[in-house]
């Protein structure tokens, strides 16, 4: 195989350091916001609670409504 570009290994070099530099950046963006998975599972247990009882709520207040009515 002939090269003919003066340049072939440093676009490779460029090339493995762009796809550090990506993964790095994505490594920081996932620590530094709230994506880790006990945020997560924290913030789904306290919205399914949040609803239950919203839900529940709106079960009695309906059935009192109805008696009253």
């Amino acid at each position: 195989m002939e090269v003919k570009s003066k340049h072939f290994p440093t676009v490779f070099k460029k090339i493995e350091k762009n796809k550090i530099k990506e993964m790095m950046e994505k490594r920081e963006f996932l620590t530094k916001n709230s994506f880790k998975p006990n945020r997560f599972l924290h913030m789904v247990v306290i919205q399914k609670l949040f609803t239950a009882n919203t839900c529940h709520f709106h079960q009695v207040f309906i059935s009192v409504i109805s008696i009253y009515s």
